[in-house]
Order: structure tokens, then sequence, then C-alpha cells
């Protein structure tokens, strides 16, 4: 029983590095998010603000960009601004997104614009987030970074934002990958023993050290006691 635990605990332990592995290599393979976002949320409020969110998703991520106003008609203002009400769709925001609370807010053509990248598959698992400010159609430079570390640019900068390597956990995304590597690595690790076994058999042979069983009637192994 006590060996069973502790293989279980390696596997699992084994499954959270191949999980992180994962989610940084999206980080370092990705492309940058571009083109058009799809605001595809309501305006809501939220922690004292009104934020009106965008958000972009390919394989192995999910980026959320969202802006804060003070008050629901100057997020209905940028909105008609912008002619983005059309491309509502509804939906539930994911609840690891930070959505704190800011000093500043924006008009419709700029303000404060924070960003969460999550990274993962086949979750989100790490994320991280970005904080910038907009100026009309300009994205300004990022002021900072939470819950990552920068790895240079990307290969095909659009905005300039750095690209980063994420650490913040996202539950329970992060245990659903795990369980789910540590499942796969435990069936590599006793497949070719599942096959011995089958092969041992079929040749009449010890499942266990391959003794040879056939010509006599056993009820264990003589060589090694296993059961048969």
């Amino acid at each position: 029983m006590r060996r069973r635990i502790s293989k279980l605990v390696v596997f699992l332990l084994l499954g959270a590095a191949v999980n992180v592995a994962v989610a940084w290599g999206c980080a370092l393979w990705s492309e940058e998010p571009s083109g058009v976002a799809i605001v595809e949320y309501e305006p809501f409020q939220m922690n004292g603000s009104w934020w009106c969110t965008a958000t972009w998703s390919y394989f192995g991520t999910q980026v959320y960009a969202y802006r804060p106003f003070r008050t629901r008609d100057a997020v209905d203002e940028y909105v008609s601004f912008f002619e983005l009400k059309d491309l509502y769709k509804g939906g539930n925001l994911p609840s690891w997104l930070r959505l704190p609370r800011v000093n500043a807010y924006g008009d419709k053509l700029s303000g404060p614009l924070l960003i969460d990248v999550g990274r993962g598959w086949p979750a989100i698992s790490l994320s991280y987030g970005l904080n910038t400010q907009v100026e009309g159609d300009l994205v300004l430079p990022v002021s900072r970074i939470s819950s990552g570390f920068t790895m240079g640019e990307y290969r095909q900068p659009t905005s300039g934002f750095p690209r980063v390597v994420p650490l913040r956990a996202i539950w329970p995304g992060f245990a659903v990958n795990t369980i789910f590597y540590a499942a796969i690595l435990s069936l590599l690790w006793s497949s070719p023993f599942v096959v011995r076994r089958l092969i041992r058999r079929k040749r009449g042979l010890c499942i266990k050290c391959g003794y040879d069983l056939r010509g006599a009637e056993h009820q264990a192994c003589p060589e090694c006691g296993v059961e048969l």
C-alpha cells in the first residue's frame, strides 16, 4: 500500500512538472495576439469599476484585455464610439482574471488597459498579467508585469508586448492538467510491463520471472512463487 502511494505521489509530481513545461512551452513558442479581438461579454461592474472586456483564444492560450471605467455611461460611450455592442455574445468571465481596483479611469479614447494571459493545455493552468495604457488605437509599452518573468520579444511583434513566462497557478485547471499528464506518464511506464506479461502468458512462461511453466501443472511459479 505504501509503495502504491509513493508511486502515485511521484507520478503526480512528474505530471505537475510536465504541466508547467507545457504551459511555458505555449508561452515561448506562441505568437503575439494579433487581429481583431472578440468583445464577448456585456459590460459589468466589479471591484468598484465598470469593465469592458475583449478576448483572443488560440491553442494553449487565452488572452483577456479589459478596460475600467468609472460609470456605466462611460462604458456605453466607449462601446458606441467603437461600434462594439453588436459583437456581444454573452457568457461568464473566467474566475482567474485579476480585475483589481483601479485609481485611474478611461474615456472612449484613452485610459488603463489590463491584460491577463492564460497558458496551458488541455486546460489553462498558469497565467500572468500586464498593465499598460491605450491612447486611441495606440497601445503604450507595458508598465507592469505580475506573476511572470520576461523571456525576450515575440518573433513578430505587433504591439511591443514582451514574451512572458507565466507563474500564477489557475485552479482547477492546474489540477486537471497535472492528473491528465500523470495518467499519461503512468500508462507509458506500465505499458511495457503489461505487454511483457501478456507475451509471457501466451508462451507459457511465468509472468513475473519468465520461468518456463510448460509441461506440468503449476499453482505457483516454482522459481519466484508468484501465484498463477
